[in-house]
């Protein structure tokens, strides 16, 4: 009897001793995303996913989005006329950039945010309405901050489906008034385009896909310089650094040492560039002194990681769509993305090495 006792006592301690040494099972505090699903969430109901400190963004693929905040995208027009209009203020914290071609080989910028939270407090300057931004807004349902617009645009966006700013959240800046011009002084900020958002009660998270996922995928094509010719007065070129695995972005020609900065001397980096190409027309509203872009389909190329490949993409006023050759949807490396559009009579103009 007291051998099986002793036996027992002795089970006993070893149970309690290894229970001790076992693995502990509290919250060790990581904040990875690493046991965070993020399927490509569906056009009819886009939902976001957090870690325990940050929200998906949906534009750059990494969690960078203050908890709390509006995780709806935001396009702010950005003028980008090289006598005016540049340096701009602000411009480079943008998420995604898309330059297309407005008038007379003039291009402008839409300057996109994955939150209204994340434009900074000072954006500048913010100008008017374009028709082919504003079909990149209505396929991707963005939040849209425009200074007036073509007789095309403001059409467009006043036919209803547009969640869109005329000026509102906008302020003339000091500075840039005695600077430069009334004209390229307008201004905006994070605090006065979300406070704008929530007053006319808004939805706050993303309703729509974007055009392309996040993965690890490279080109066969040269890619570590690229030479776009946006329009007849505006060629920009990117130069990738090994490095950090960023884009530059320069003004002019690939022999240019030009960066497109900021006034701050911050320059435009990104990870991935895009190449779209569209037919141009003169829009008959503005007796062809604006254009527009047939953008319903067409070709182009991802410029990522020092390597190129071709792409197609369609869009509609229900979606945004870019493809990779194998009938996929185009996957990019996380982080900013600038999207240059162009006339097809340019595509022959790219110069990749």
């Amino acid at each position: 009897m007291l051998r099986n006792a002793f036996s027992l006592l002795l089970c006993l301690l070893l149970t309690v001793t290894l229970a001790a040494c076992a693995a502990p099972t509290e919250d060790t505090g990581d904040t990875t995303a690493s046991t965070t699903t993020t399927t490509a969430p569906s056009s009819s109901s886009v939902t976001t996913t957090t870690t325990q400190d940050k929200q998906f963004n949906v534009i750059t693929g990494n969690y960078d989005i203050e908890k709390g905040a509006s995780t709806r995208p935001v396009g702010v027009m950005i003028a980008n006329d090289s006598w005016a209009a540049r340096p701009q203020v602000g411009l480079d914290k943008a998420d995604l950039f898309v330059e297309i071609e407005t008038e007379g080989a003039i291009t402008r910028i839409m300057a996109v945010f994955g939150s209204s939270a994340r434009v900074p407090s000072l954006l500048a300057p913010v100008r008017s309405a374009r028709s082919p931004f504003v079909q990149i807004v209505g396929a991707l349902d963005l939040v849209y901050l425009h200074a007036g617009g073509s007789v095309p645009a403001k059409a467009t966006l006043a036919s209803g489906g547009f969640d869109h700013i005329d000026s509102a959240a906008c302020w003339r800046d000091e500075t840039l008034w005695n600077e430069r011009d009334y004209e390229h002084s307008l201004s905006t900020g994070g605090k006065k385009l979300t406070d704008y958002i929530a007053d006319r009660g808004w939805e706050t998270t993303p309703t729509r896909d974007m055009p392309y996922t996040f993965g690890s995928v490279t080109g066969t094509g040269a890619g570590a310089v690229a030479q776009v010719k946006i329009s007849a007065a505006e060629t920009a070129t990117f130069r990738y650094d090994t490095a950090t695995g960023l884009y530059t972005k320069y003004l002019g020609s690939a022999s240019s040492d030009e960066k497109h900065t900021m006034t701050d001397g911050s320059a435009i980096t990104v990870s991935n560039v895009i190449v779209l190409y569209g037919e141009k027309y003169g829009e008959t509203a503005t007796k062809g002194d604006t254009c527009n872009f047939d953008l319903s389909a067409g070709t182009g190329k991802i410029i990522s990681g020092g390597t190129s490949r071709d792409v197609t993409y369609t869009l509609t006023e229900n979606g945004f769509t870019i493809t990779e050759k194998d009938g996929s949807k185009a996957a990019l490396a996380t982080g900013k993305t600038y999207i240059c559009i162009a006339d097809t009579a340019y595509a022959e103009s790219l110069k990749l090495s």
